[in-house]
């Protein structure tokens, strides 16, 4: 894999300390439940099991990246674990195992899992890196490679705070969304507010009524934002909202009688692109009219660079972002051991950008590291473009 393309920053040229490596990979291979004797159904099982297949295409990448080190003289040992994603099994891999032995432990992905390592080894040297999930709690070796949900919503809220162009704001929202809903009140105290639907239960129903977003909207330009984690209204009001953007008809308050024409930019946000943004029930074409804006970690590229090739070669298939991640955090975490023989040296002080995943880290103050990078994407003819880095 050609590394200069990779904008990696100055990591690659800095290496100096060139003793093997040793990095334990914590996953949730549940090897255990899968049919090994049929090939057909053990590539069934993986598909069906989100675990598995994260791991697998993880631990894909993570291989990948070690080839890439080996290019740099960098050598490494890796130890493989199924956590099974069960606290009992890792508790068990605790005991019986001296991860402290190891410069870094990658994983586990889930929360419970990544806190009992991180637990365990906090008052070694060892690095515990989250890969995927965000912890409430801090240890002072562990590295959350996620920015959390609050720093996300912030970043996207700044950048629209830097629009000129005068427009109004609409926050579409459901209950479970508030939290997100007050934080951009704080930067738009003038935003309308529509909350989805209840019945007369008080049940939410996640829907709101076509009319009362026609009301809500005045001609010109409108930033919409949708906070929710309900696929179904997101579909409902996206749907919406790209039938109403542009130049539509609308009857006359006045006079029933006379229809007006009326035009309108709407252009479609969200502080959190969860899976309710992702599902087969929501349109990329009215995402796209709508030029969908939110935060991502992760930017997704589609053109065919070399590691995209290499990993199709040697897994015959292209790489899931899943992959790519564990390319990008296994190779950063190698090069920083390889320049500064921690990966805590001057983690804080250099940032690294990689495929698709960048790295720029802050100590909290009640110990423990946290990434503080991410990209504002949006949806444009039908393709997710990067609009600031």
């Amino acid at each position: 894999i050609d590394l200069t393309a990779l904008e990696v920053t100055h990591l690659a040229d800095q290496l100096q300390y060139f003793s093997p490596k040793s990095v334990a990979l914590m996953l949730p291979f549940k090897a255990n439940l899968v049919d090994f004797d049929s090939i057909k159904l053990a590539k069934q099982q993986i598909q069906r099991d989100g675990y598995i297949r994260i791991s697998t295409e993880f631990y894909a990448g993570v291989e990948m990246a070690l080839d890439s080190a080996k290019r740099l003289g960098i050598s490494t040992t890796l130890a493989v674990y199924d956590t099974e994603a069960s606290p009992q099994t890792t508790a068990q891999l605790l005991q019986t195992h001296n991860f402290s032995k190891h410069d870094v432990v990658l994983g586990p992905l889930t929360s419970n899992n990544i806190t009992l390592v991180a637990q365990n080894l906090q008052q070694t040297t060892t690095a515990v890196v989250s890969p995927f999930v965000k912890l409430d709690k801090n240890y002072p070796n562990l590295i959350q490679t996620i920015p959390n949900d609050e720093w996300l919503a912030e970043k996207l809220l700044n950048y629209v705070k830097k629009d000129t162009i005068p427009h109004q704001t609409l926050i579409i929202y459901d209950s479970k969304s508030t939290n997100r809903v007050q934080q951009i009140r704080r930067a738009f105290p003038d935003a309308k507010m529509l909350s989805s639907e209840r019945n007369k239960e008080g049940e939410e129903q996640y829907y709101v009524e076509f009319e009362t977003v026609q009301k809500a909207l005045q001609p010109g330009k409108t930033l919409v934002f949708l906070e929710t984690n309900n696929e179904s209204f997101a579909s409902n009001v996206s749907s919406m909202l790209n039938g109403l953007n542009g130049i539509t008809l609308q009857k006359d308050e006045q006079d029933e009688d006379i229809e007006i024409e009326v035009e309108r930019e709407l252009i479609l946000m969200t502080t959190n692109r969860n899976n309710a943004f992702m599902g087969n029930n929501i349109s990329n074409t009215d995402l796209s009219n709508l030029n969908f804006q939110f935060p991502s970690v992760h930017f997704y590229r589609e053109d065919l660079n070399s590691f995209t090739k290499m990993y199709k070669q040697r897994f015959g298939t292209y790489p899931t972002r899943y992959a790519t991640r564990g390319f990008d955090l296994t190779l950063d975490i190698l090069l920083r051991l390889a320049a500064f023989d921690s990966v805590f040296e001057q983690l804080t002080e250099t940032q690294t950008n990689y495929l698709e995943n960048k790295f720029k880290y802050i100590q909290n103050e009640e110990g423990g590291y946290v990434n503080t990078s991410a990209y504002i994407l949006k949806y444009e003819d039908l393709f997710i473009l990067k609009v600031q880095d």
